[in-house]
Order: structure tokens, then sequence, then C-alpha cells
């Protein structure tokens, strides 16, 4: 089956998905759910779930009729799918939501340090691997189990950082 003939079964499969859209061999939902098809070189037709942690997907004959389609995908696929998939979305939010946090930290210390925020060079998206740079001294973020916070600075720097902490020191 080659792709066009694919297009228009994935068209018609449209009204039996309320929310979904065809696009191509595609068919997604305004959630994000979706069904990609696929016809192999030795016409081996498939549906698969994309998206989530695992791979998801059903062998379907695409020459069964459109309501025998869209109940395959329904029944045998859309399940397991549907649950890794809504895993993925809310780990891939409360991730997001962490670096958000982690990096308004990072953003007052930087405030409080009139310093710039800078990214390590091995990896410039992860929040772990961005530090503060300012004159004299590095304020970096690491993660051994628990986000902690590294101060690195030159000997100027040093003293008058020994200095402040011990004006913190409680009397004995």
């Amino acid at each position: 089956m080659n792709n066009s003939e694919i297009e228009i079964i994935v068209k018609k499969l449209e009204k039996y998905f309320i929310g979904y859209k065809a696009n191509g061999n595609t068919l997604k939902s305004e959630a994000g759910f979706e069904f990609r098809f696929h016809s192999s070189w030795n016409n081996k037709t498939t549906v698969s779930g994309i998206g989530g942690t695992r791979y998801h997907s059903i062998g379907c004959s695409f020459t069964k009729p459109v309501e025998k389609i869209a109940k395959d995908i329904k029944r045998r696929l859309f399940p397991d799918y549907r649950d890794d998939f809504l895993k993925t979305v809310k780990s891939d939010n409360e991730k997001r939501e962490f670096e958000e946090k982690q990096l308004l930290m990072l953003e007052a210390l930087k405030e409080s340090a009139h310093a710039e925020i800078k990214d390590s060079y091995w990896n410039s998206r992860a929040m772990h691997n961005k530090y503060i740079s300012a004159n004299g001294f590095e304020i970096k973020q690491t993660y051994s189990g628990d986000y902690e916070f590294t101060v690195d600075c030159n000997f100027s720097e040093s003293l008058k950082l020994i200095g402040f902490l011990n004006t913190l020191k409680s009397p004995k």
C-alpha cells in the first residue's frame, strides 16, 4: 500500500476519532496523541502511537473497513499508549516546572552577585549545567542526589567570603 492510499484511509478515519485531525499519514489530537500509519516494503501495515516513552504499535490490515480499523486502534493500541503518553507528559511537565524553579534560584543569585548566568560547554540545555559567573568567583549548581550550590573563587574573594562567614557565626 502506498502513501497516498494510506492518506486516504487516515482521512476517512478522522470522523471516528473526535478531536483528531488527519495530516498525511498521521492522526493527531489537540491533546498531543498521535497515530502514525505505515506500510513497510513487504506490505506489512502498522499503526503506531507516537510520543510515549515506549514503542506502541499494532499490525492492522488497511484493507479492512474503516470502522473495523478504528475499533482495532481503540481496543488494541490506544489503552496502553494513552497511559504511557500521559505518564510521559506528566513527567515532562514536572521536569520543566522543576527546571523553571531552578532557573529562578539562579536568577536570584545572579541579581545578588551582579553576575551573569553562563552555560557549561558540555550541555547548555540542562539546568544543572548552568552557573553564575562574576569577577573573581563562580557559583555552580551540582547534583548528587540533591541539588547543591558550590562557590569557586579566587584568593581575594575567598578572604572576603571567609570574613563574611565569620560574621555569621554565633557567639560561644
